[in-house]
C-alpha cells in the first residue's frame, strides 16, 4: 500500500495529478489532492447515487467514495471484474459439460456432436484472440493450451475405443481426463480470476473541493505534471454527463506528445450534499 501526501508542492506552481481511466488520461489540480492510497474497505450507503460506491475511512474521518468511471459514464471496474470472472466461470462450465456429454454419449450409445476442435469452442475463440501486457496473466493463459487441446482430442480416443467395443477403456479415458486435464483447467481458471483481480486494483485519490473532501477511484495514477498555458484549451463540449454537470473544464496537451489530458474540476464531480466536510 502507498499513501502519498502532496503537501510538499509549492504554492507558486499548479501542477496536475494525472491518472488513467480505461484508455483516457485525466488530471486534477494537485492543490486539490489530499492524498493517494490503495482502495480500503468500503461501507455501502443506502439510497446513494449509483456513482457513490460508499464510505471509506481516512485518519478517522468517513469520506464518500466516488466511482469515477461511473461518474464519467463508463463501465465500473467492479462490473468489468464481475464480467470477466463470469466469462471464465462459463467457459469452465462449458468444459465440465463437454466431458459429461461425451460420457453420456458413450453410455447412451449415441453420436457425440460437440466440437472436437479446440479452436472452435467459445473458450478456444477467446484464447486465440487474448492479449495482455500483464506478464502473470499472459503466463497463466498460455498454460491453458496443452490441457485444453488434450481435452478436445480425447473424443477421438474414446470413439476408437467404442468402435472396438471396449467400453471399459472409453470410461477409463474419460475419467482420467476429468481427473487430469479438466482438473488442471479448473485450477488455471481460478488462477486467471485471481490474477485479473490483482491486475485491475484501483487507486483512490482523496480530493478537496472547498470545505468538502471525498475519494475517487482511478485505474492508475500516471504522474504529477505541469501544463503550459499555451497547451491548455477550454472544454469545447461542456455537456452534462447524465444529470450532472460535465466536470471536464479544460484539455491539456503533454509536452513533446500528442496525448491529450482531460482536466477535471473537483467541485463538479459530485453534489455538495454527497460530500463530507474537511476536518479542521
Amino acid at each position: 500500500m502507498f499513501d502519498k501526501d502532496l503537501d510538499h508542492l509549492g504554492d507558486d506552481t499548479i501542477p496536475h495529478v494525472t491518472f488513467r481511466l480505461v484508455d483516457t488520461i485525466y488530471g486534477v489540480s494537485a492543490a486539490s489532492v489530499r492524498t493517494m492510497l490503495e482502495i480500503p474497505a468500503v461501507t455501502p450507503v443506502p439510497r446513494a447515487p449509483d456513482f457513490v460506491r460508499g464510505l471509506i475511512k481516512l485518519r478517522g474521518q468517513a469520506l464518500p467514495l466516488i466511482d469515477l468511471r461511473l461518474r464519467l459514464g463508463m463501465t465500473s471496474t467492479l462490473a468489468d471484474l464481475e464480467g470477466f470472472s463470469n466469462m471464465l466461470a462459463a467457459r469452465e462450465q462449458d468444459h465440465r459439460n463437454w466431458l459429461a456429454e461425451l460420457e453420456a454419449s458413450v453410455r447412451e450409445e449415441r453420436p457425440f456432436k460437440l466440437t472436437t476442435d479446440p479452436h472452435a469452442c467459445a473458450f478456444g475463440k477467446w484464447y486465440d484472440n487474448f492479449a495482455t501486457d500483464n506478464a502473470t496473466m499472459r503466463n497463466i493463459v498460455r498454460r491453458f493450451d496443452r490441457p485444453h487441446r488434450k481435452i478436445h482430442a480425447v473424443a477421438h480416443a474414446v470413439a476408437e475405443a467404442v468402435t472396438a467395443g471396449d467400453f471399459a477403456r472409453s470410461a477409463e479415458i474419460i475419467e482420467t481426463t476429468r481427473n487430469k486435464e479438466l482438473a488442471r483447467m479448473i485450477e488455471l481458471f481460478a488462477a486467471a480470476r485471481k490474477a485479473y483481480r490483482e491486475e485491475v486494483r484501483e487507486t483512490v485519490l482523496v480530493l478537496e473541493a472547498g470545505r468538502y473532501a471525498y475519494g475517487v477511484t482511478v485505474d492508475a495514477v500516471e504522474a504529477v505534471e505541469i501544463f503550459d498555458d499555451d497547451a491548455l484549451m477550454p472544454n469545447p463540449v461542456a455537456s452534462p454527463v447524465g444529470t450532472m454537470p460535465d466536470p471536464v473544464i479544460a484539455m491539456g496537451r503533454r509536452p513533446e506528445s500528442d496525448v491529450v489530458v482531460q482536466l477535471l474540476d473537483p467541485a463538479l464531480l459530485c453534489r455538495l450534499r454527497d460530500l463530507a466536510p474537511v476536518s479542521p
